[in-house]
């Protein structure tokens, strides 16, 4: 029996890669937090490799963290396009690209900095994600961003590695 338990449902998660890959990864993100963005920039080459060569099912999540520095993220995370994972992935990289310039807005600004930004619109089932990932990061016993699930094996902070080790 797995270890962790995850709501993969397409309104929940963004899933790229094939159901019969070798390898299936969990990414806990955060848009607004720097190690979310550094480890997922750094790896992102080797994650997408991985799964179009058919070797990994990758499914990033994205947690509303209750902690005043990540507010901003949480915003950001609402606006996650779970019904196209392509046009969502290539928010996910601007807005990390761009993580300064969302965390210089103040939180009442976020919503209209990302509309006019990334044209994105607060879809229907992001409180539904942002909600589920909250209930799974207590359910799973996950407290810190990001945090990557592979092999039933959890890590971050010092234990983080990089995905090519991971999914090797």
């Amino acid at each position: 029996m797995a270890k962790f338990n995850f709501d993969y449902a397409p309104e929940y998660a963004l899933t790229y890669g094939k159901a019969k890959a070798g390898k299936e990864m969990t990414v806990i993100l955060n848009l607004g937090c720097p190690d979310s963005k550094q480890w997922f920039l750094d790896n992102q080459a080797d994650l997408f490799k991985a799964v179009d060569e058919g070797t990994l099912l990758l499914h990033l999540k994205f947690w509303n963290k209750d902690k005043d520095d990540l507010v901003n993220g949480a915003v950001a995370d609402d606006f996650v396009d779970y019904s196209n994972p392509e046009k969502a992935l290539e928010y996910v990289r601007d807005v990390f690209e761009n993580q300064e310039k969302l965390n210089e807005q103040n939180v009442e600004q976020v919503p209209e900095y990302l509309e006019t930004r990334y044209g994105v619109t607060d879809g229907p089932h992001n409180t539904d994600a942002s909600d589920k990932v909250i209930e799974e990061a207590v359910t799973n016993d996950i407290f810190k961003l990001p945090t990557v699930i592979i092999d039933d094996q959890m890590y971050f902070d010092d234990t983080l590695k990089p995905a090519a080790e991971l999914i090797k």
